[in-house]
């Protein structure tokens, strides 16, 4: 119906007057106060019926407008979204760049203090079951890894390789069931063999039931063996069991290294000074 109006305005308009003027000019006889009022009449309804299209025609602009502000308001918030996502991602980014270079500043430094020619190396791969803890590095036999080469990373020891291809290698865990790191307890020299026991815990296998060792005690690689170097950190004791029969008694060690976070390692190559019972400095102290 409004859209009747508005498209035949004119028209509604034009048959008004028209209707007006016949009525005016059948009527010009009696020009009396009668026609007065006639003609008054029909103005008072003319005027209204010309308001009222107008009305019609202000509000149906408004409307009009009104509908294109908003969309332009909505395209103006999309792009703002948008942009705003943009930039999200772009903080994230550099802040993931900001870690990854405070973290290879670290190893860089720890590589230039430690007293082995290391080969630096990428994981690229993880073995996390019951029967094998094991990791890929990315670098092999070209870099100069070769089996048998103790893995460390700052914190401790991480493994030794059991394999070398050209590029890559394989890299048995701390945490492996069947991994052996000959250790000393550091406060006492108390010796044995660390190995890997479930939930990312080691044990020392043949520890003299009375050897004195503690809870928090460290527990350093002693250097038998020929592969690991020692006083490399392998971890923190515990728990400590000790039966009133057997031979050994039951301790348990968190290793230093946490395995699940692991993203570089290092192959010692060789040493370059004499073995030490002291703890290699971590890049943290």
């Amino acid at each position: 119906m409004l859209s009747f109006f508005l498209r035949f305005r004119q028209s509604i308009l034009l048959f008004i007057l028209l209707a007006t003027s016949l009525i005016l000019m059948t009527s010009h006889a009696n020009q009396g106060a009668g026609f007065q009022a006639l003609t008054s009449g029909l103005f008072e309804v003319t005027a209204a019926m010309e308001s009222w299209l107008s009305s019609l025609v202000r509000g149906a602009g408004d409307l009009y407008h009104g509908h294109f502000r908003l969309s332009g308001v909505e395209k103006e918030n999309r792009v703002l979204r948008e942009e705003v996502a943009v930039l999200h991602d772009q903080l994230n980014r550099l802040q993931e760049i900001e870690v990854e270079n405070k973290r290879i500043k670290a190893l860089l430094k720890f590589q230039e203090s430690a007293p082995y020619t290391m080969i630096t190396g990428r994981v690229v791969g993880k073995s996390d079951n019951t029967w094998s803890r094991t990791l890929i590095l990315d670098s092999g036999a070209r870099a100069g890894v070769a089996k048998g080469m103790a893995v460390i990373r700052p914190e401790g020891v991480v493994g030794k390789v059991l394999s070398a291809s050209p590029n890559y290698s394989l890299v048995q865990l701390l945490i492996d069931s069947n991994s052996a790191v000959p250790a000393l307890v550091q406060r006492t020299r108390a010796q044995g063999i660390v190995e890997g026991k479930i939930a990312d815990l080691c044990r020392i296998k043949y520890l003299d039931r009375l050897a004195d060792v503690r809870k928090g005690d460290l527990v350093l690689s002693s250097g038998l063996g020929g592969v690991y170097p020692k006083g490399l950190v392998i971890g923190t004791v515990t728990s400590v069991q000790k039966k009133p029969y057997g031979l050994f008694q039951e301790v348990l060690v968190s290793p230093a290294v946490e395995f699940s976070r692991l993203e570089e390692a290092f192959v010692v190559k060789e040493s370059r000074r004499p073995g030490d019972d002291q703890p290699f400095k971590s890049v943290q102290e």
